[in-house]
Order: C-alpha cells, then structure tokens, then sequence
C-alpha cells in the first residue's frame, strides 16, 4: 500500500529501484519459462564471457579489480573518485553485518528471517549467511583478474542507478580468458537470475542456462545443505516475474512516439514533445503527495532521483477506484493527455479505467 500523505515538494520523486525500469521480472512456484536445456555443472570451471569489441557502444569503460573491491556479490567498488557498481542480472542476498542479526541468524534462522519479514506482504532483503556466501565467491572469482570491463545491457538503458551507482554487466578479464561475474554467480548458485527491473537484453539466454545449472544440481539457495538463505524464493521469484512480463509486453509495442517509458535517457526529450497531446506512459507508481486542497491528489511515477512524473486526480471516486495493491507491486501503463504545471510535464486522471497493471 502507498504510504499515508505527507508534506512534500513537486519536485521530490520516488524511489527508482536498482535501475532503469525498461531492463523488470516474473517468476512462477517453480519455473517461469522454459529454461535452455542445462549442461551438467563443473565444479570450479567458469563458462567464457563473450568478449566486447573495445569500441563498442555498450562498454562503459575497464578498470582495475581486486577482492578488495568486492563489497558483497552484486556491488563492486571502482577505484577512488568513481561510483561503484550494482551489477545487473543478479540479487545476491545481503552480507550480515551487525553481530546481533549473525547470532540471531545462527540460532535460530526460521525465526530470524521471519522477524525480518514483520508480516510485510511482499518479500524483503536482510542479511544472511548465503549473503556472506556470495560476497566469498565473488572475491574468489576476481582473483588474479587483470582487469574488469563494465557493459551496458542496452544502449538506451541508464548507466546510472537512483543512488548514483552504476548500472552495469560485470565481465572478469583473467590471463586464463572472461567471465561474466553475474552469470557465474548464478551458475553457483548464489542468486537467481534477476528480472524484478526487466530480462536481461543481452544475456537472457545464459542467465537462464546458469539458473537451470544450479537448481539441477541443488547448489546453494537451492539446495538444503548450504548457508541459510531466504525461505520465500517462489514468492519472490513469481513477483519479480510478474513484473518482467509486463516489461516483456511493453518492449513489445515498439517504440512509438505515443510511448513514454520513464527512467530512460530519452524520457524528457519524449514528454516534452508530446505536450498537449495523448499518451501512453509505463512506469512505476509511488508515492502521494500532500496538495494544499482536499479536492486535488496527486501521485508521482518514479522517473529520475529529485523528478517524478505527476498524476493529478480531482475526482475523490477515481482514486478510490484504484486497485492499490496492485499498483504498489507492479509496473503501471497510464493513458492520457500531456499538460504542463509549472513548466513541467503531467497527466490528469478523470477515469480509473486510464490506469493498467496488466
């Protein structure tokens, strides 16, 4: 559910998840989709990464690693005066790092996770020994790498997240040849593949291969004799792909000039030339802000850190309308006429019917 109104500026916007809305997820209680039919896992043997042309487009540059520069297994630190890196394709569990959750989580781990939870109606991250697991791993894969590259997985999407970070595939250079560190890492069985934010455009085909690899062989958040890990995976999975579902439909449509995906570098350019004119806009619906009359709400969709795009309700019946559980957990499509307030982008909406979570 939306949080009850508070005080706040026209230009305060919403949190953007990890990333660019066009890279989101679904996952079914056991499968989402079929997989690509998995090979036997070989313990301790990496698959290659597909090397990048230097020029290419979707690089985002090379720099030096170390196991010092792994902060937990999907952050990378880059060297001094550079964002760090959340890495794309994967959602490895948090690293414990206050002793009490690690002597809460050792005696009990049932019952530590569910404190953790506190009956929220979605799934939640915290730390957990499996987080402590995929931290280890990450930095043993880096080990003896020459280099890192960063790559985009599309060249439209953002390269930077809502908290500054970089929004990246991480590729391991070894003397020995690449590895894609996310992919390998899921290959282990330390994280599934991520799609809460949009299947991988580039990569989807080995996340799924790697994902396969590790439930076949029970390793780690699929098996039983690992770390303890996160007990709600098919819930967490089957909201994640809910979500990649309605991006998947979304990128369906192509790109149209009708079409606004917020978040995207291209968002600004696209609102302002549709002013005055219908639309359709996906995003992600977030918060309500407090107006200064009972008879005007409004809502903001997440787009860029300090900038929502604002949806103006005058009709009290239209909000209550809504389904808000819903749009608390999923991505929106919204129809209407671009206006602008204050010189910046809006819609108004006169009928719930304006608003889809399908």
């Amino acid at each position: 559910m939306f949080p009850p109104r508070r005080a706040c500026s026209w230009g305060i916007a919403l949190l953007l998840a990890a990333g660019s809305l066009l890279p989101a997820p679904s996952w079914a209680d056991e499968d989402p989709a079929p997989p690509v039919a998995p090979a036997e896992p070989v313990p301790g043997k990496a698959e290659p990464a597909k090397p990048a042309a230097p020029t290419d487009p979707l690089v985002l540059g090379s720099y030096p690693i170390t196991a010092e520069g792994v902060v937990d297994g999907d952050t990378v630190r880059l060297p001094k005066g550079n964002p760090s890196v959340r890495v794309l394709g994967i959602d490895c569990e948090e690293v414990l790092k206050r002793e009490k959750d690690r002597v809460a989580a050792a005696k009990d781990f049932a019952a530590y996770a569910k404190a953790k939870r506190k009956g929220k109606p979605r799934p939640v991250k915290y730390g957990t020994p499996a987080g402590d697991a995929a931290r280890d791993h990450a930095k043993a894969l880096v080990k003896d790498a020459t280099s890192m590259r960063l790559e985009r997985d599309a060249v439209d999407a953002a390269a930077r997240g809502y908290y500054g970070r970089m929004l990246a595939h991480v590729i391991i250079v070894k003397p020995t040849g690449e590895i894609n560190l996310a992919v390998e890492l899921v290959r282990r069985g330390h994280s599934p593949y991520f799609t809460k934010y949009g299947r991988s455009r580039r990569f989807d085909a080995e996340f799924r291969k790697a994902e396969a690899e590790a439930r076949k062989a029970k390793l780690g958040i699929w098996g039983s004799t690992g770390p303890d890990h996160y007990p709600d995976y098919p819930e967490r999975l089957a909201w994640w792909h809910a979500r990649a579902d309605q991006i998947d439909r979304w990128r369906a449509l192509g790109d149209k000039p009708d079409r606004v995906t917020l978040g995207t570098p291209t968002t600004d350019a696209k609102l302002k030339a549709l002013v005055g004119k219908e639309a359709t806009v996906f995003g992600k619906l977030d918060r309500e802000l407090k107006v200064s009359t009972d008879d005007r709400r409004v809502f903001l969709m997440s787009h860029v850190r300090g900038r929502g795009f604002p949806l103006v309700f005058f009709k009290k019946a239209v909000v209550d309308a809504l389904d808000m559980d819903a749009l608390d957990a999923r991505y929106a499509t919204v129809r209407g006429k671009i206006t602008l307030h204050k010189g910046n982008p809006q819609m108004v909406i006169e009928n719930a019917n304006q608003i889809s979570t399908k």
